[in-house]
């Protein structure tokens, strides 16, 4: 599993953005991974889903996470992560996959 991506854009606001790659094989994670984000010390401004599984399991696992209420923006991105990056609006962007998991403070040391 690769290390988180991270990486600073020049902006006076200091949001954070976090790019999430589900797929097949991880979208049963993807519950853990926005539980996850919202365990941080601070919460994400928001969080794109960038879906690469077509599978019913994979389109359950991201249905949930668009139906649930919380306190950061979620929204999916038609492509890859790549995609995902270039729409993030943050000036810190964040890039895991579902099954990974920050590290409590992992977001607040970043903005």
């Amino acid at each position: 599993m690769a290390a988180p991506l991270l990486r600073r854009r020049r902006s006076a606001v200091s949001a954070v953005s976090v790019v999430v790659e589900v797929t097949d094989s991880n979208a049963p994670f993807l519950d853990e991974c926005v539980a996850n984000l919202l365990e941080q010390e601070r919460h994400p401004d928001e969080v794109l889903l960038s879906v690469l599984g077509a599978g019913a399991d994979t389109r359950a696992a991201v249905d949930s996470a668009l139906a649930a209420e919380l306190p950061f923006r979620i929204r999916t991105v038609a492509g890859d992560v790549d995609t995902g990056v270039a729409q993030a609006g943050g000036d810190y962007l964040v890039v895991v996959e579902a099954g990974d998991a920050l590290a409590p403070r992992a977001i607040s040391a970043l903005a």
